[in-house]
């Protein structure tokens, strides 16, 4: 069945919902004996109309996703992605630093790269190497994410329909050695992009994927050691492959090995030159050339001073210029400072206030931002840059935000039809339960209206918590495949539950209706009480967000919030994850909040050797 097809058949079941619903409505209203077996039938069938309703929206996504070349709508997902990210960057800006690459003098790999130039050239050495493996190193801040991202725009823009595509992932969370690569990106591709497994594992098996790796230096110390070991296992002498990572982290895990990386090329970005900085800092700015003039003059003078040292990184050069890029700020104020670390730790710590000055750039469509206070989000940003904050290592997810709910266990995740069927089945044994337990009395008015206020309460607060906020559409829309794998299991079985109660519901009540203002409400309760946790995280999520905004550690609306830290450049977003864009400055943040936490009598943290 073709996607038009899936659309119609799906629109097919939305309209039938709804017009059962509208039938018993009108049946009902239409019926001059309205007792209280007719108004339980009534009910039943709305309620069940509704949740056959919900469950075929709620599949809509997943139906209308499965159509067409799934490598060729992988291809547009990614261009998409990275081009948003790119944007956020500023790397099309007209005035970007261009950072260079060359070969490394490390001994890393078999042969030696003799190429050199630009990132926006990085690509071509790639194409150009027969295995098409390539490895970038820099050290901290040196823009090797930004390489990636450049890279994998240059090779979408140059594919040709049915070539591999670059897919980018952060590489923290995968457990080397233990997981193998294969595996883990096509859990990857299914979680990020929606793509079904078995559609992953047929792309990631047959070489339809170019994994772009960043962050190898990020694994945890106890599989680190296995990664070459394991990178060569599984792309072997002839998959593409590219990886990013610390340089001497790099170093030593090659060391560990005793071998290179298969037939990787390597090569590594060098450092900003003091000429390259005097070009970047001033440009695009309405009298730049006369503010930054003492700063500028420096840098010529003493390019191997502390301040140039400072300066080697794209990532310092880059926080210099946001902080003083504002005709009312003094970038002299650099010169004040002494040495390397305190210039470092000048600009990581105005680098949020800077960025938080004005509401930043605005995407067609969307309202003004909020107009956050840089002290709370200074407070909120050095809390989520903890490390305990979430538990994904490549990224958080806003599902992951911990804060004193207990979590489920994640038994339930392998669920999928059978989640539907053990539904149903428990909704028909719930309906004869109450069968039994109630009698023959009509129903009085202010109890029905309690009961029937709390059913319809348990099911719309369920709706409610995704659709009322702001970002509704990543989570109703791209639930069921992308985001929530394991609550659309949760889904077939409310839906059920609800299907098989209504159903026998009305029926089994009209028969012995004596004893049902006794128990009804109560059991109504207790049903919207037990139910609400399984309609999705979202519960956990808005319990937690409550309980952690309240100890003002973050805001009310999280998401909007890094939403908002998104488009300022602040975060990235890798598929549903978002991350700090720069390391340095997450790890930087975390140890503010630690030292607040100890006390004045924390030491000030020094400089970070995170990317």
């Amino acid at each position: 069945m073709g996607t038009r097809g899936r659309r119609i058949l799906g629109g097919a079941g939305v309209l039938l919902g709804l017009a059962a619903a509208g039938g018993f409505l009108a049946a009902y209203l239409a019926s001059p004996a309205r007792d209280f077996a007719t108004t339980s039938g009534l009910i039943s069938g709305v309620l069940a109309a509704l949740g056959f309703t919900v469950a075929v929206l709620a599949l809509l996504p997943a139906l209308s996703r499965t159509g067409g070349d799934p490598l060729e709508t992988l291809a547009l997902a990614v261009a998409r992605e990275w081009e948003r990210e790119a944007v956020s960057r500023g790397l099309d800006r007209p005035e970007p630093l261009r950072v260079r690459w060359g070969p490394t003098d490390r001994l890393v790999a078999e042969a030696r790269v003799e190429e050199s130039g630009d990132v926006t050239a990085i690509a071509d050495v790639w194409s150009a190497h027969p295995a098409r493996q390539l490895v970038i190193l820099g050290e901290p801040g040196a823009g090797k994410t930004s390489a990636a991202v450049i890279l994998v725009r240059r090779l979408l823009a140059t594919r040709a329909q049915g070539d591999p595509v670059p897919v980018l992932l952060n590489v923290g969370d995968w457990e080397a050695g233990g997981d193998h690569l294969h595996s883990w990106l096509a859990d990857k591709l299914v979680a990020h992009y929606g793509l079904r497994p078995a559609v992953t594992g047929e792309l990631v098996d047959g070489g339809r994927i170019v994994p772009v790796l960043d962050g190898l230096d990020e694994l945890r110390e106890s599989v680190r050691e296995r990664a070459i070991g394991a990178l060569t296992d599984a792309v072997g002498m002839e998959r593409p492959l590219v990886v990013t990572c610390r340089s001497v982290e790099y170093e030593s895990l090659v060391r560990s090995e005793g071998a290179p990386l298969a037939r990787a090329a390597v090569v590594e970005i060098r450092r900003v030159e003091a000429a390259e900085a005097v070009a970047y800092l001033p440009a695009g700015q309405i009298g730049g050339e006369t503010r930054w003039r003492p700063v500028l003059d420096r840098l010529r003078d003493e390019p191997d001073g502390p301040l140039a040292t400072a300066l080697r990184t794209p990532l310092m050069v880059f926080l210099a210029r946001e902080e003083y890029r504002q005709a009312e700020t003094d970038p002299r104020e650099l010169l004040a400072l002494s040495d390397m670390d305190a210039i470092e730790r000048e600009l990581l710590t105005g680098y949020i206030p800077a960025i938080y000055r004005d509401p930043g750039p605005q995407r067609p469509g969307e309202k003004a931002p909020p107009d956050y206070p840089a002290a709370d989000v200074e407070r909120w940003l050095s809390f989520l840059a903890r490390p305990a904050a979430f538990g994904d290592v490549g990224g958080f997810h806003w599902w992951g935000l911990r804060g004193k709910v207990r979590r489920r266990p994640a038994q339930h995740r392998s669920l999928r039809g059978e989640s539907a069927i053990g539904g149903i089945a428990a909704g028909l044994l719930t309906s004869a339960l109450l069968g039994y337990l109630v009698g023959a009395n009509a129903l009085p008015d202010v109890n029905s209206g309690l009961t029937l206020g709390v059913l319809v309460l348990s099911i719309t607060i369920g709706l409610w918590i995704p659709n009322r906020s702001p970002w509704r559409a990543r989570i109703w829309e791209d639930w069921p495949d992308r985001f929530l794998p394991e609550a659309r299991s949760n889904l077939y079985a409310v839906s059920g539950a609800w299907l098989g109660l209504t159903l026998l519901g009305g029926m089994l009540t009209g028969a012995f209706p004596s004893a049902w203002h006794l128990v009804s409400l109560p059991v109504a309760f207790v049903a919207a009480l037990i139910m609400l946790p399984w309609v999705s995280e979202s519960a956990n999520f808005h319990l937690a967000t409550w309980q952690l905004s309240r100890d003002g550690v973050i805001p009310v609306r999280l998401i909007p919030f890094l939403e908002d830290a998104h488009r300022r450049g602040v975060m990235r977003k890798v598929g549903p994850a978002y991350q700090f864009r720069h390391a340095r400055l997450a790890e930087h943040l975390a140890a503010q909040h630690l030292a607040k936490q100890q006390g004045p009598a924390a030491e000030a943290p020094g400089p970070s050797t995170s990317d």
